[in-house]
């Protein structure tokens, strides 16, 4: 609590400023059946229209991630419409969204007169508030970049006959290359570090491996250890970043196509988040990470969204099975296992 940053990053602006739209649409209705009503809605309406247009301007990269795509203005409607189904009162959380800033500076001055810390340990809370936002402003400017080079992959894709995907498995010397034209993209090794790609740092030497190599590589040396320790362990500990207690199914997320399998009840597992989860988080009634500490994304979501969250698990995702029937007790730092898998819907 005293180490959050009190500025509003890009992501809580975009929050503020949509809901201060649904706010607004909710005065002229204030229930919508269906996405299409309330789609037709915005589009019948010039002001509303124009302002979703603006939204989406400002906004469209704000989930970029690593690869993409950006937002469109059906992502922000989606958002709208989850905010009108889920019942919200909207004039109260958008109320509660712009007050937190504020409510944050509150608790922040109450600790500090609590604890009268010195004027060397007052500097180093102000630090890390400082770090800390730098971090999530890190992560913006990410989004920028990758949402910029994917612009530029795609005008060089036209240029030298690669797609966008290929440059993307290519190494920024190979890249070069290509454009100089010293060299010619190595078609089946690209397809190769699609299919399957693992880097090894080993005494200052980096290896590549690709395809059935690398998956050849992770089965000898990770997989058959992971599966052993599997079977004898019945809780993990890390560290606390968010306390509290929950308990539901495990939902194992390790890239942004796995967000979709996240449930409401669901206890999101991952080697670390990205903005790319923060759906799936807000479905989520706590966060387990391999990785990460106080500081991390997962920490500070855990934190504005007041769930139970542990991080620095170190294995959770390898121990941890799909649909098994967790307990965090992220008071204490420890998961522990508490029922068998549920069933799965395919």
């Amino acid at each position: 609590m005293l180490i959050s940053p009190n500025e509003l990053n890009a992501v809580k602006e975009e929050s503020i400023a949509l809901m201060e739209l649904a706010w607004e649409i909710s005065k002229s209705r204030k229930e919508f059946e269906s996405l299409n009503e309330l789609q037709e809605s915005i589009e019948n309406s010039a002001e509303f229209k124009k302002k979703l247009q603006e939204h989406t301007k400002r906004f469209f990269w704000i989930n970029y991630g690593y690869r993409g795509p950006a937002y469109s203005d059906e992502e922000f409607i989606n958002a709208i419409f989850e905010a009108f189904k889920n019942q919200m009162n909207l004039g109260e959380e958008l109320k509660k969204l712009k007050n937190a800033p504020v409510e944050l500076e509150k608790m922040q001055a109450a600790y500090l007169a609590e604890l009268q810390l010195k004027e060397s340990d007052l500097l180093l809370v102000e630090s890390a508030k400082d770090f800390l936002f730098m971090k999530m402003y890190r992560i913006d400017v990410r989004h920028k970049t990758n949402f910029t080079l994917d612009v530029i992959f795609e005008a060089l894709s036209e240029k030298i006959g690669l797609s966008k995907e290929d440059l993307r498995n290519s190494m920024m010397d190979e890249i070069r290359s290509y454009i100089e034209g010293i060299s010619s993209a190595k078609k089946k090794e690209l397809e190769q570090r699609r299919e399957y790609f693992v880097a090894l740092l080993d005494k200052g030497r980096l290896s590549f491996f690709y395809g059935k190599d690398a998956r050849e590589f992770v089965a000898m040396h990770i997989i058959e250890k992971q599966q052993k320790e599997a079977e004898s362990v019945s809780e993990i500990r890390g560290q606390s970043a968010c306390p509290g207690k929950a308990s539901g199914p495990v939902k194992i997320v390790l890239r942004v196509e796995d967000i979709h399998k996240v449930e409401r009840g669901d206890v999101l597992v991952a080697i670390m988040t990205i903005p790319d989860f923060v759906p799936a988080m807000a479905k989520a009634v706590a966060f387990v990470t391999d990785t990460g500490g106080i500081t991390c994304h997962a920490a500070i979501v855990a934190r504005e969204m007041s769930k139970p969250c542990i991080v620095g698990a170190r294995n959770a995702t390898k121990v941890l099975k799909e649909g098994e029937i967790i307990e965090v007790d992220a008071t204490h730092g420890i998961v522990r296992k508490i029922g068998a898998r549920a069933q799965q819907v395919v």
